[in-house]
């Protein structure tokens, strides 16, 4: 019979542990940890995670939902300061927290001496950076401007526009205005003279936190102004008759081609001036008008070389369909007589081409000696369509049997259809100076 020893300190330890217990049921609570997850997003996330681990008499762990477990929040008690806890998450108000401390106590309902503490950190804002690749800004383009928060933990995080993040930031802007998407350009930048752009960004619950950014607006790009007329579209070719039936032994008549569009006018156009000088350099500001509605207006550096360029083509004609081919007769056969060929379709009249458009510019003559080599443009007339072809005949029917002699004696063919009539030109524009 073998013999079996226990080892002396692990009957002390039981002991010891029953001791201490022997007063608890077996599902009762002995010891109770709390867990936080999602603390590593906390620069860009309002909530945490909470959850719990519970060990019984008994023994056995029990773990809440989010790390796997079935324990529920029904048997615990969560007490939280400045934030607010439902379900394993706990949420907080960013701008009233930022770089202060989370205490958060979970206790259990049936033992409440058994509890458990932590401390979540919130990250804070240390600084804003405003950054753009671009070393000036030219009016022709939208601005692109990076934001960044670097964080009290030494996280940098990129802030997207139209985002929370983004909502956080008061900004006060020369020449540029904040937009759900970015940056724009300000409403009154081609009327109001601006040497630069500068934008200054802050917390909208802590303005210390604050960094600014500063360009040079570039005038010396050409203002292109194109009002050219659009083209005429091409008319459609005519359908093809249908060859003829034994019950309709003629071919049918082919359709006629479409007349191809006339080309657009361009519009004709006013510009007036106004002239600046400014730190060594010339600006004239360039208003354009057109009587189609459409306009431009920029600043432009004449000693940096800008130049304003006009475009007042008129549009080309469209060409006009070709006339479909006739459709051809029946053959004879015995006791029938061969059928007609159809006629062709016309083709379409050419579209005509668009009148060019003709600029005015108004100016005095200080600005004249200024600006009359740096306006130039294009103001063409448009080019008239090519006139559609008539369509081919159909041919007529063949005698019963032909022999060579008798295939000079067909049905009769249908004639070849008309071409269309040629479209003709526009009138050319011109540039014209006006003094004031």
């Amino acid at each position: 019979m073998k013999k079996v020893f226990f080892q002396p300190i692990l009957i002390i330890a039981l002991f010891a542990s029953c001791k201490m217990q022997k007063d608890l049921s077996l599902g009762a609570v002995v010891q109770l940890k709390a867990v936080v997850n999602g603390v590593n997003n906390l620069e860009t996330n309002d909530y945490f995670k909470l959850d719990a681990i519970v060990v019984k008499n008994s023994g056995t762990k029990w773990r809440t939902e989010g790390i796997g477990g079935m324990y529920t929040w029904n048997n615990l008690n969560v007490v939280v300061q400045n934030a607010t806890f439902k379900y394993g998450l706990i949420y907080f108000e960013r701008k009233n927290l930022e770089g202060k401390t989370i205490k958060v106590v979970v206790k259990s309902k049936e033992r409440p001496e058994i509890a458990d503490s932590v401390f979540v950190t919130i990250p804070s804002v240390t600084q804003i950076k405003l950054a753009s690749s671009a070393n000036v800004f030219s009016p022709s383009s939208t601005p692109k401007i990076n934001c960044d928060f670097v964080y009290s933990t030494g996280k940098r995080i990129n802030i997207k526009p139209n985002s929370n993040l983004w909502e956080r930031l008061k900004f006060q802007t020369i020449a540029l205005e904040k937009t759900d998407k970015g940056f724009v350009w300000a409403k009154d930048l081609d009327d109001l003279f601006y040497n630069k752009a500068q934008i200054i960004a802050s917390l909208d619950y802590n303005t210390s936190v604050r960094d600014t950014l500063v360009r040079s607006i570039d005038y010396s790009e050409n203002l292109v102004f194109d009002a050219s007329g659009v083209n005429g579209l091409h008319g459609r070719n005519g359908d093809d008759g249908y060859d003829g039936t034994t019950s309709e032994p003629n071919g049918y008549h082919a359709g006629s081609g479409g007349c191809g569009q006339n080309g657009f006018d361009a519009p004709n156009v006013e510009v007036f001036t106004k002239y600046l000088a400014f730190e060594g350099n010339d600006f004239v500001n360039m208003f354009v008008v057109a009587q189609n509605g459409k306009g431009a207006k920029r600043w432009l550096n004449i000693t940096k070389g800008a130049k304003l360029v006009l475009y007042l083509n008129g549009g080309n004609g469209g060409n006009g369909g070709n006339g479909g081919d006739g459709g051809d007769g029946i053959d004879g056969s015995s006791g029938v007589a061969p059928g007609y060929g159809g006629n062709g379709g016309n083709g379409g009249c050419a579209g005509h081409g668009g009148n060019a458009g003709i600029a005015v510019m108004k100016c005095d003559s200080v600005i004249y000696k200024k600006i009359k080599n740096i306006v130039s443009g294009e103001f063409r007339t448009g080019l008239p369509g090519v006139r559609g072809n008539g369509g081919k005949s159909g041919r007529g029917g063949y005698r019963n049997s032909p022999n060579l002699l008798q295939l000079l004696f067909t049905g009769r063919s249908g004639s070849r259809g008309n071409d269309g009539q040629a479209g003709s030109y526009g009138k050319n524009g011109k540039l014209m100076w006006e003094m004031r």
